[in-house]
This record gives structure tokens, C-alpha cells and sequence, in this order.
């Protein structure tokens, strides 16, 4: 999986789940030419290796909140004499030398955009690549620079300029939508297993759905207990890869399911207080190719993975994914008197010194719950 966490917010979690499908997706590859290369040592009637295909593998998503896009491109490849292991290891092997020439055009103005070849390792700050079976270094990448339109659609070119292979995609975006609830500025009751109603309104051209919830809190050390050293917070996902198709999309939340999402990525610090402060609700939505792309690969993980169907493409002329994702934030919303109580003072998140409400005839020790 590729890690884009050192430039991308969490808000970008699909771009970075949609890099491990396509890991996937190439690595079932890789099985498949190892496989294939095992029974051509066994029979002299089968030649593997002639003609040689030239393959190309595309992967990208576009996004109007951002201005810098990138797209990866790889090439397959196959050697009867090496292990496609060996291989996947070379980054001559799965990256082109600087012979693509890659653009994206925008609908209604023409617009065209020319990638530049870019090495994340060498950005500031860097594209890290996740290890594994794939070569980490270098970490080659297609740039360019645009604030996108998401009434337009977008049209992916590459040609290879020494053999003339050409491949096309297009994509629309996800459009703007409205978050009903929760509402700015109103406080959540999350208490115990009481559940929250989140409601928006289905994106046009988005299906698949991530929602993350984000505690921003800030700590203080014991020994002086009302001053803020430091500002931090904790993501919380809700869901991820969940598809809706109706106009309003309505999710139930248990509020046992924050406080056991908090309870998980916090550890006990006796040295210090936390204090909530408000809540981000962070609705990430991929469109309907990336929705199938995901539908698709969920469905080739069993014993007759990848044997029947193929692999699910939108590239003309190559395979991968090229399509869009959009992420809305409903930010400062505070949480109820109960629900700072219940994460100060409750049997799931009561042992992490979050400070309950500042309500002394309740709380006479304040911070502390007694």
C-alpha cells in the first residue's frame, strides 16, 4: 500500500485504500505470470513469451480540494528466465523511463494539463511508498497542477513515444453535496450507547462512502492543570467503503462506538489532563467507477480469485482506475455536557484523564470526575 499520510490529510483515506487495491490487483498479477511461467517449464508446446504485449497500468484519482494531482503509472512485465518476485523488486522492470507523454484535458474549455515525471522520494516533503513485494526506490509519479472543475469531465492520454502504445481514460468528479446532520455549532449528545443520526445528501456522481469523526482536544500536565501545552487530536472512522444510492443517505452511530474508537488509539498517560473541544465530521466520497473498482476486487478474494471475470478496468487500452473522490468537513461541534462527562468519567475511555465538564458542584475536584 502506498502511504501518502506524510501529504494528504486523513480526508484522502481512499486514495490510499484504492492504492492497496490496485497493490492487489497487480500482485494477483504477479501470481498469474508465476504460475504461468511454472507450466512452461513443463511442456515444450507452450512459448510464453512470444509476441511480446506491452501492458500499461494506470492508477489515480482526481479531487477538486486539491491543486496538485498525481497519477501512477507502471508497465507490466514478464521474463521467462527471472521470477516475477525478482522482478517486482526492479524498478526498471515495473516503471517506464521518461518516455510517456501524459496529459489530462478538461471538458467545455479544452484545457490541457502536461504531467511532469516526478520522484515522491524527493519532494518536499516526500511521497512515501509502503514497503513490500514492489520496488520502494525511486517512487516515480505523474504531476500536475490544476484547481479542477466539478461540473467538467477529465480526460487521461498516455502514449508511449517509442512504441506509439496510446491509452485514454476519462472521468466526471464528485460534485459538492450538503451535510444535514450534524450541524455546526450544536452540541452532540453521544451518551453510552446512544446513537447520532448523520445525514447528508447523496453527491452527483458519488456511491461509495467513508465517514471519519475527529476529537480535537488539547492537554495540559498535571502539575498545572489549566494551561494548554499542546493541541492534538484522534480520528475516528465510522465506516469505510460503504455504498448508498438513495437521494439522502441516513447512518445510525452508536455513541459505545466513539468511545471504543477513542479507547483503541489512546493510550493511559498519568502525567497529563485532556480536554475536549469539538468534533469534525469528514464525509469522503468516491464516484460510481471507484465504487465498482472496490465492489470488484471485494469479490476476487476467495478460491477463484481473479480466475473468472478479469481484472476491472476503466483505462481504454490498459488497466486500472482513473476516477474521482470529493471530502466535506462539518467542523466545530462541541460535544454535550453529558457526553464530556461520559468520556471523562465513563467505563470505556475513564482511565485516559480526559477532564469531564467544568461544572464544580458535579465535578468538585475538577479535572478529576470525583
Amino acid at each position: 500500500m502506498l502511504n501518502y499520510s506524510s501529504y494528504l490529510t486523513n480526508r484522502d483515506r481512499l486514495f490510499i485504500i484504492f492504492a492497496h487495491r490496485m497493490k492487489k490487483q497487480l500482485y494477483f498479477i504477479l501470481i498469474a505470470l508465476s504460475f504461468v511461467l511454472v507450466l512452461n517449464r513443463c511442456t515444450s508446446d507452450f512459448r510464453l513469451t512470444a509476441p511480446y504485449k506491452e501492458v500499461v497500468l494506470v492508477y489515480g484519482l482526481l479531487s477538486q480540494n486539491e491543486t496538485v494531482h498525481y497519477i501512477r503509472i507502471h508497465k507490466a512485465f514478464l521474463d521467462e528466465n527471472t521470477s516475477a518476485l525478482v522482478l517486482a523488486a526492479n524498478p526498471d522492470s515495473i516503471y517506464y523511463p521518461d518516455i510517456l507523454d501524459v496529459s489530462i484535458t478538461e471538458s467545455g474549455s479544452n484545457q490541457v494539463y502536461q504531467l511532469q515525471r516526478v520522484d515522491g522520494d524527493t519532494l518536499n516533503p516526500p511521497i512515501v511508498k509502503d514497503s513490500g513485494t514492489f520496488a520502494q526506490h525511486p517512487n516515480i509519479l505523474y504531476r500536475f497542477y490544476a484547481s479542477l472543475q466539478d461540473d467538467k469531465t477529465y480526460t487521461l492520454k498516455i502514449r508511449n513515444t517509442v512504441t506509439g502504445k496510446e491509452v485514454s481514460a476519462s472521468t466526471n468528479l464528485v460534485q459538492d453535496f450538503n451535510i444535514l446532520r450534524p450541524f455546526h455549532d450544536l452540541a452532540l449528545n453521544w451518551v453510552g450507547p446512544t446513537s447520532f443520526q448523520a445525514i447528508w445528501n447523496l453527491p452527483v456522481n458519488g456511491r461509495v462512502h467513508d465517514l471519519s469523526v475527529r476529537l480535537k482536544y488539547h492537554i495540559a500536565n498535571k502539575s498545572a492543570p489549566l494551561i494548554n501545552i499542546k493541541d492534538t487530536f484522534v480520528d475516528i472512522p465510522i465506516f469505510q467503503g460503504k455504498n448508498f444510492d438513495q437521494s439522502k443517505p441516513k447512518v445510525e452511530i452508536p455513541g459505545d462506538l466513539f468511545y471504543q474508537g477513542i479507547r483503541f488509539r489512546m493510550a493511559p498517560n498519568q502525567q497529563i489532563y485532556r480536554y475536549a473541544d469539538s468534533l469534525e465530521f469528514t464525509f469522503t466520497v468516491g464516484s460510481m467507477e471507484f465504487s465498482n473498482f472496490i465492489e470488484f476486487n471485494k469479490g476476487q478474494t476467495g478460491i477463484t480469485a481473479n480466475q473468472i471475470g478479469g481484472n476491472y478496468t476503466n483505462i481504454n487500452g490498459g488497466y486500472g482506475i482513473f476516477a474521482a473522490r470529493y471530502s466535506k468537513t462539518v467542523r466545530n461541534i462541541p460535544l454535550s455536557i453529558q457526553s464530556e462527562d461520559t468520556l471523562g468519567c465513563g467505563h470505556i475511555t475513564g482511565d485516559l484523564n480526559f477532564a469531564p465538564y467544568k461544572d464544580f458542584t458535579k465535578h468538585p475536584n475538577y479535572p478529576l470526575c470525583d
